[in-house]
Protein backbone atom coordinates (compact mmCIF):
# COMPACT_ATOMS: atom_id res chain seq x y z
CA UNK A 1 0.00 0.00 0.00
CA UNK A 2 2.85 2.33 0.92
CA UNK A 3 4.58 1.54 -2.36
CA UNK A 4 1.40 2.38 -4.27
CA UNK A 5 1.04 5.71 -2.44
CA UNK A 6 4.68 6.52 -3.09
CA UNK A 7 4.25 5.68 -6.76
CA UNK A 8 1.12 7.86 -7.03
CA UNK A 9 2.85 10.69 -5.24
CA UNK A 10 5.95 10.55 -7.46
CA UNK A 11 3.84 10.15 -10.57
CA UNK A 12 1.71 13.16 -9.60
CA UNK A 13 4.74 15.32 -8.92
CA UNK A 14 6.32 14.36 -12.25
CA UNK A 15 3.05 15.05 -14.06
CA UNK A 16 2.70 18.42 -12.33
CA UNK A 17 6.27 19.38 -13.21
CA UNK A 18 5.66 18.36 -16.81
CA UNK A 19 2.47 20.43 -16.97
CA UNK A 20 4.21 23.46 -15.46
CA UNK A 21 7.11 23.06 -17.87
CA UNK A 22 4.69 22.98 -20.80
CA UNK A 23 2.90 26.07 -19.48
CA UNK A 24 6.18 27.97 -19.11
CA UNK A 25 7.39 26.89 -22.58
CA UNK A 26 4.06 27.86 -24.15
CA UNK A 27 4.01 31.21 -22.37
CA UNK A 28 7.61 31.91 -23.35
CA UNK A 29 6.84 31.07 -26.97
CA UNK A 30 3.84 33.38 -26.88
CA UNK A 31 5.98 36.16 -25.40
CA UNK A 32 8.60 35.75 -28.13
CA UNK A 33 5.95 35.73 -30.85
CA UNK A 34 4.20 38.74 -29.34
CA UNK A 35 7.49 40.64 -29.03
CA UNK A 36 8.43 39.86 -32.63
CA UNK A 37 4.97 40.87 -33.82
CA UNK A 38 5.22 44.12 -31.81
CA UNK A 39 8.59 44.92 -33.34
CA UNK A 40 7.36 44.09 -36.83
CA UNK A 41 4.27 46.27 -36.45
CA UNK A 42 6.31 49.07 -34.91
CA UNK A 43 8.88 48.97 -37.73
CA UNK A 44 6.16 48.94 -40.39
CA UNK A 45 4.37 51.91 -38.80
CA UNK A 46 7.70 53.71 -38.36
CA UNK A 47 8.62 53.15 -41.99
CA UNK A 48 5.33 54.67 -43.14
CA UNK A 49 5.89 57.65 -40.87
CA UNK A 50 9.47 58.07 -42.09
CA UNK A 51 8.32 57.91 -45.71
CA UNK A 52 5.83 60.67 -45.06
CA UNK A 53 8.29 62.78 -43.07
CA UNK A 54 11.06 62.36 -45.65
CA UNK A 55 8.66 63.48 -48.38
CA UNK A 56 7.70 66.53 -46.31
CA UNK A 57 11.35 67.50 -45.82
CA UNK A 58 12.06 67.06 -49.54
CA UNK A 59 9.09 69.26 -50.45
CA UNK A 60 10.34 71.93 -48.07
CA UNK A 61 13.78 72.00 -49.72
CA UNK A 62 12.10 72.00 -53.13
CA UNK A 63 10.01 75.00 -52.03
CA UNK A 64 13.17 77.02 -51.39
CA UNK A 65 14.74 75.74 -54.61
CA UNK A 66 11.71 77.04 -56.50
CA UNK A 67 12.21 80.47 -54.91
CA UNK A 68 15.83 80.47 -56.14
CA UNK A 69 14.74 79.28 -59.60
CA UNK A 70 12.19 82.08 -59.86
CA UNK A 71 14.78 84.70 -58.90
CA UNK A 72 17.16 83.31 -61.53
CA UNK A 73 14.54 83.88 -64.23
CA UNK A 74 14.18 87.59 -63.49
CA UNK A 75 15.24 90.04 -66.20
CA UNK A 76 17.09 92.15 -63.64
CA UNK A 77 19.26 89.18 -62.70
CA UNK A 78 20.15 88.54 -66.34
CA UNK A 79 21.06 92.19 -66.82
CA UNK A 80 23.21 92.31 -63.67
CA UNK A 81 25.18 89.25 -64.76
CA UNK A 82 25.54 90.58 -68.31
CA UNK A 83 26.46 94.22 -67.78
CA UNK A 84 26.00 95.09 -64.11
CA UNK A 85 28.87 96.21 -61.93
CA UNK A 86 29.76 94.33 -58.72
CA UNK A 87 28.52 97.12 -56.43
CA UNK A 88 25.10 97.19 -58.09
CA UNK A 89 24.89 93.38 -57.95
CA UNK A 90 25.94 93.39 -54.29
CA UNK A 91 23.24 95.88 -53.33
CA UNK A 92 20.60 93.92 -55.23
CA UNK A 93 21.67 90.72 -53.48
CA UNK A 94 21.55 92.33 -50.02
CA UNK A 95 18.14 93.90 -50.62
CA UNK A 96 16.69 90.67 -52.03
CA UNK A 97 18.24 88.47 -49.35
CA UNK A 98 16.57 90.57 -46.65
CA UNK A 99 13.19 89.64 -48.15
CA UNK A 100 13.83 85.89 -48.36
CA UNK A 101 12.56 83.81 -45.43
CA UNK A 102 15.29 82.04 -43.43
CA UNK A 103 17.95 83.23 -45.84
CA UNK A 104 21.61 83.35 -44.77
CA UNK A 105 23.27 84.59 -47.96
CA UNK A 106 22.59 85.50 -51.59
CA UNK A 107 24.90 86.31 -54.50
CA UNK A 108 25.22 86.46 -58.26
CA UNK A 109 28.13 84.49 -59.67
CA UNK A 110 29.69 84.66 -63.11
CA UNK A 111 31.60 81.78 -64.72
CA UNK A 112 34.90 81.07 -63.01
CA UNK A 113 33.17 81.54 -59.66
CA UNK A 114 33.44 85.32 -59.96
CA UNK A 115 31.26 86.61 -57.13
CA UNK A 116 29.69 89.98 -57.85
CA UNK A 117 30.32 91.82 -54.61
CA UNK A 118 32.19 91.18 -51.39
CA UNK A 119 31.81 87.45 -50.51
CA UNK A 120 32.05 88.23 -46.80
CA UNK A 121 29.21 90.76 -46.89
CA UNK A 122 27.15 88.43 -49.07
CA UNK A 123 27.92 85.52 -46.71
CA UNK A 124 29.47 83.29 -49.33
CA UNK A 125 32.05 81.58 -47.16
CA UNK A 126 35.20 79.69 -48.17
CA UNK A 127 33.37 76.33 -47.91
CA UNK A 128 30.63 77.61 -50.20
CA UNK A 129 33.20 78.85 -52.73
CA UNK A 130 35.06 75.53 -52.61
CA UNK A 131 31.85 73.63 -53.39
CA UNK A 132 31.00 76.05 -56.20
CA UNK A 133 34.42 75.47 -57.77
CA UNK A 134 34.03 71.70 -57.52
CA UNK A 135 30.58 71.92 -59.04
CA UNK A 136 31.85 74.07 -61.94
CA UNK A 137 34.46 71.48 -62.93
CA UNK A 138 31.97 68.64 -62.69
CA UNK A 139 33.02 67.08 -59.39
CA UNK A 140 30.40 65.36 -57.28
CA UNK A 141 29.26 67.34 -54.27
CA UNK A 142 26.59 66.84 -51.65
CA UNK A 143 23.06 67.76 -52.68
CA UNK A 144 22.44 70.20 -51.22
CA UNK A 145 25.82 71.19 -49.76
CA UNK A 146 25.68 71.79 -46.00
CA UNK A 147 28.14 73.96 -44.09
CA UNK A 148 28.52 73.76 -40.32
CA UNK A 149 31.67 75.88 -39.92
CA UNK A 150 29.78 78.53 -37.98
CA UNK A 151 27.10 76.90 -35.77
CA UNK A 152 25.15 80.18 -35.59
CA UNK A 153 24.97 80.32 -39.38
CA UNK A 154 24.75 76.59 -40.18
CA UNK A 155 23.08 76.38 -43.58
CA UNK A 156 22.52 74.52 -46.83
CA UNK A 157 23.27 75.98 -50.27
CA UNK A 158 21.03 76.09 -53.33
CA UNK A 159 21.92 77.33 -56.81
CA UNK A 160 20.06 78.03 -60.03
CA UNK A 161 21.55 78.49 -63.48
CA UNK A 162 20.88 81.88 -65.06
CA UNK A 163 20.28 81.75 -68.80
CA UNK A 164 20.88 84.78 -71.02
CA UNK A 165 18.61 86.13 -73.74
CA UNK A 166 20.32 83.88 -76.29
CA UNK A 167 19.53 80.79 -74.23
CA UNK A 168 23.12 80.29 -73.10
CA UNK A 169 24.19 80.04 -69.41
CA UNK A 170 25.68 83.28 -68.11
CA UNK A 171 26.13 82.47 -64.44
CA UNK A 172 24.54 81.27 -61.21
CA UNK A 173 22.23 82.58 -58.57
CA UNK A 174 23.52 81.36 -55.21
CA UNK A 175 21.46 81.27 -52.03
CA UNK A 176 21.92 79.69 -48.63
CA UNK A 177 19.24 78.94 -46.04
CA UNK A 178 19.42 78.32 -42.31
CA UNK A 179 19.22 74.79 -40.94
CA UNK A 180 16.73 76.27 -38.50
CA UNK A 181 14.14 75.58 -41.19
CA UNK A 182 14.71 71.86 -40.74
CA UNK A 183 14.82 72.16 -36.95
CA UNK A 184 11.33 73.64 -36.85
CA UNK A 185 10.08 71.00 -39.25
CA UNK A 186 11.55 68.13 -37.27
CA UNK A 187 10.04 69.40 -34.04
CA UNK A 188 6.61 69.42 -35.67
CA UNK A 189 7.05 65.92 -37.14
CA UNK A 190 8.43 64.09 -34.10
CA UNK A 191 5.81 62.14 -32.14
CA UNK A 192 5.89 61.65 -28.39
CA UNK A 193 8.51 59.08 -27.43
CA UNK A 194 10.56 59.67 -30.58
CA UNK A 195 13.98 61.10 -31.35
CA UNK A 196 14.44 62.12 -34.99
CA UNK A 197 17.65 63.20 -36.68
CA UNK A 198 18.72 64.30 -40.14
CA UNK A 199 22.25 63.35 -41.21
CA UNK A 200 24.07 64.18 -44.41
CA UNK A 201 26.01 61.79 -46.61
CA UNK A 202 29.08 62.17 -44.40
CA UNK A 203 27.12 61.07 -41.35
CA UNK A 204 27.16 64.54 -39.82
CA UNK A 205 24.25 65.45 -37.59
CA UNK A 206 22.35 68.37 -39.12
CA UNK A 207 19.35 68.68 -36.81
CA UNK A 208 17.51 66.59 -34.23
CA UNK A 209 14.24 66.87 -32.34
CA UNK A 210 12.18 64.89 -29.86
CA UNK A 211 12.95 62.79 -26.81
CA UNK A 212 12.75 59.11 -25.88
CA UNK A 213 10.99 57.83 -22.78
CA UNK A 214 13.55 56.38 -20.32
CA UNK A 215 13.57 52.62 -19.89
CA UNK A 216 11.35 51.85 -22.86
CA UNK A 217 12.10 49.45 -25.71
CA UNK A 218 13.43 51.43 -28.68
CA UNK A 219 12.98 50.69 -32.39
CA UNK A 220 15.48 52.33 -34.76
CA UNK A 221 15.29 52.91 -38.50
CA UNK A 222 17.05 55.06 -41.11
CA UNK A 223 15.29 56.24 -44.25
CA UNK A 224 16.96 58.01 -47.22
CA UNK A 225 15.44 61.32 -48.33
CA UNK A 226 14.93 61.06 -52.09
CA UNK A 227 17.00 63.35 -54.34
CA UNK A 228 18.98 64.67 -51.35
CA UNK A 229 22.23 63.53 -49.81
CA UNK A 230 20.42 63.28 -46.49
CA UNK A 231 18.82 60.53 -44.44
CA UNK A 232 16.16 60.56 -41.74
CA UNK A 233 17.12 58.61 -38.63
CA UNK A 234 14.34 57.79 -36.18
CA UNK A 235 14.49 56.23 -32.71
CA UNK A 236 11.02 55.39 -31.43
CA UNK A 237 9.72 53.87 -28.20
CA UNK A 238 7.74 50.67 -28.69
CA UNK A 239 4.01 51.34 -28.55
CA UNK A 240 2.88 51.48 -24.93
CA UNK A 241 -0.17 49.32 -25.63
CA UNK A 242 2.04 46.59 -27.06
CA UNK A 243 4.37 46.73 -24.03
CA UNK A 244 1.37 46.58 -21.71
CA UNK A 245 0.12 43.42 -23.49
CA UNK A 246 3.48 41.77 -22.89
CA UNK A 247 3.39 42.64 -19.19
CA UNK A 248 -0.14 41.25 -18.87
CA UNK A 249 0.93 37.96 -20.45
CA UNK A 250 3.93 37.68 -18.10
CA UNK A 251 1.74 38.28 -15.05
CA UNK A 252 -0.85 35.78 -16.30
CA UNK A 253 1.87 33.15 -16.78
CA UNK A 254 3.16 33.66 -13.25
CA UNK A 255 -0.34 33.43 -11.79
CA UNK A 256 -1.14 30.20 -13.69
CA UNK A 257 2.18 28.67 -12.59
CA UNK A 258 1.54 29.63 -8.96
CA UNK A 259 -1.98 28.14 -9.08
CA UNK A 260 -0.62 24.91 -10.53
CA UNK A 261 1.99 24.70 -7.77
CA UNK A 262 -0.71 25.11 -5.11
CA UNK A 263 -3.04 22.57 -6.73
CA UNK A 264 -0.33 19.99 -7.34
CA UNK A 265 1.18 20.52 -3.91
CA UNK A 266 -2.22 20.08 -2.27
CA UNK A 267 -2.96 16.97 -4.30
CA UNK A 268 0.41 15.46 -3.47
CA UNK A 269 -0.11 16.21 0.23
CA UNK A 270 -3.51 14.45 0.18
CA UNK A 271 -2.03 11.43 -1.59
CA UNK A 272 0.69 11.18 1.06
CA UNK A 273 -1.81 11.38 3.95
CA UNK A 274 -3.92 8.58 2.53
Amino acid sequence: MTTTKSYLHNHTVRLALLVMLLVVISATSMLVLLYQASLSNAREALQQQQKSNASFILHQVEFYQEIVDQLARRTQVKDLLNVGDPEEARQWALDTQAQLPNSVGLALIRPGVEILGDPTLLRVGPSCVADLRRMEVGELISIPPVHLDNPRLAHFDLTAEVVGYDGQPIGLLFASFSLGILQNTMESLAHRGQLQRIRDGKGRLLVQAGQLDPGAIVVEQTYPIAHLDWSLETHSNLNQEQSRSQRILVVATLIITAVLLVVVGGFAWRVRRH
